[in-house]
């Protein structure tokens, strides 16, 4: 089970490197090398044994260890001394630090499985959180935290979605859930024209927003595309001008924490139980936010990153017209275009959008939505455009404001640091005018203080 773990893991994390390819992205959690898991397991058996726990010793050990290594670990640990080194762990650790180590030793399909139904489950929907996984990943990656939700809850993430989403933001949620979105990377110029127009039409330049059309744009186009639908241009204001008329959550900290060390934690720091994931998502949330959130959970967006100007084109227009050109959104538009194509192709219905309305997509997507579905079309835009920015928003979110949000920003750093967090760290600097390292300082106020140490270790700030 445990080796199952490990090389399951190993698969995640090396896919990890997809959603948005063309840039740059860099760990600040790499693997150990040399690497000596019974070394390792050695070390923390005597920092639990005896009287008081050397947590430090722990910090050392965990902190600069990638998942997969770290589930190794957990290996030996069991092989040397019979016991379970998370059961261990838990035992002997409290508060934040306890459930930032304990995510740290989950394998992250497994991670985002539960944190995805945690948002579901209860009084009311975490749609922050279905938001930030389902809008982020790839298709792969929602493939495999899919499998990860059924195999844990007996129920697929999608039905979970449209029960617990609603309207609008439930389309998205379906259409993100499929993961159909093209990533192939191609580029078709005409086809982002098209599409900047229909996203035109379908919001801004009609009376009443077309949803639909802005949902499938923004799901299934790829994000080069969907960036050159986004790319402002002088002609294309001038263009539009002449048509137009009418607390502390600690969990998300420990979450982002944990699932992005590995991955992008530098690019984000940069910018400032039986029952499948689908299955919770449709119980959760309603509506438009569901069936976006069903959409992404289904991850079914083209990962050819194959662009085609011309189709980029058509699904501009078929924005517009699904939005600003009509009275009303159909939204279904919408979550179809944003859902499935691909990154490269997203870039260019973006650049296309803006050519035809002289604004960018963002603006129409603020006029046609509002509450959930508008902050899931939002993230899923911002991630395209430059992903370290937009974790470092979730970051900056986190630990502002009254209180810090534990469990977000322990997400955010967990499963950033072995993906990005270089990039996150420097965007976040630009953004805020503070270091990464200084606004998690700042949270040794709430936090246990050996919280922080851990933290600063993972985001390598």
């Amino acid at each position: 089970m445990y080796w199952e773990q490990v090389n399951k893991e190993k698969k995640f994390s090396a896919k990890m490197s997809y959603p948005y390819g063309y840039q740059q992205r860099t760990p600040t959690v790499v693997p150990a090398n040399p690497f000596n898991p019974r070394d390792d397991a050695e070390v923390l058996r005597k920092a639990m044994k005896g009287f008081g726990t050397d947590e430090k010793a722990i910090i050392n050990v965990l902190a600069r260890r990638t998942n997969a290594q770290r589930l190794q670990i957990a290996v030996e640990f069991k092989t040397m001394y019979g016991k379970d080194l998370i059961k261990d762990l838990k035992s002997e650790l409290s508060g934040n630090f306890e459930k930032l180590v304990v995510a740290m030793m989950t394998p992250l399909p497994e991670y985002y499985a539960k944190e995805l139904h945690d948002a579901m489950s209860g009084i009311g929907t975490d749609e922050d959180v279905l938001i930030e996984i389902l809008c982020t990943m790839s298709n792969q990656e929602i493939r495999t935290i899919r499998e990860a939700y059924q195999a844990i809850y007996y129920r697929p993430l999608e039905s979970d979605l449209k029960g617990d989403t609603g309207g609008t933001f439930k389309r998205l949620m379906v259409s993100l859930c499929n993961a159909c979105r093209d990533e192939s990377m191609a580029v078709n110029q005409d086809a982002a024209r098209k599409d900047a127009q229909s996203l035109l039409r379908a919001g801004e330049l009609r009376l009443g927003t077309d949803e639909s059309t802005f949902n499938m744009i923004l799901c299934q186009r790829n994000y080069a595309q969907l960036q050159l639908v986004f790319q402002p241009l002088f002609f294309a204001r001038r263009l539009h001008m002449s048509m137009k008329g009418m607390g502390t959550n600690d969990q998300q900290l420990i979450r982002l924490v944990v699932t992005r060390c590995e991955v992008d934690m530098v690019q984000i720091k940069a910018e400032y139980q039986a029952k499948p994931l689908e299955s919770d998502i449709k119980g959760d949330t309603s509506g438009t936010f569901k069936r976006l959130m069903v959409a992404l959970c289904n991850a079914c967006r083209d990962e050819s990153m194959v662009v085609n100007p011309e189709a980029a084109k058509r699904d501009a227009q078929a924005l517009l017209r699904a939005g600003e050109l009509r009275f009303g959104t159909d939204e279904s538009t919408f979550n179809m275009v944003l859902c499935q194509r691909n990154y490269a192709q997203l870039q260019l219905i973006f650049q296309e959008y803006y050519n035809i309305t002289g604004h960018d997509i963002e603006k129409a997507i603020k006029n046609e939505f509002s509450g959930d579905i508008e902050e899931g079309f939002l993230a899923v835009i911002r991630s395209i455009k430059n992903q370290p920015q937009f974790f470092a928003r979730m970051l900056n979110k986190s630990m502002k404001g009254l209180g810090t949000n534990d469990r977000q920003l322990i997400r955010l750093v967990v499963t950033r640091c072995e993906i990005d967090m270089v990039e996150i760290k420097r965007e976040y600097q630009a953004m805020f005018g503070e270091s990464l390292a200084d606004a998690i300082k700042y949270t040794k106020v709430i936090w246990k203080r050996i919280s922080v140490p851990i933290l600063l270790a993972l985001s390598n700030v």
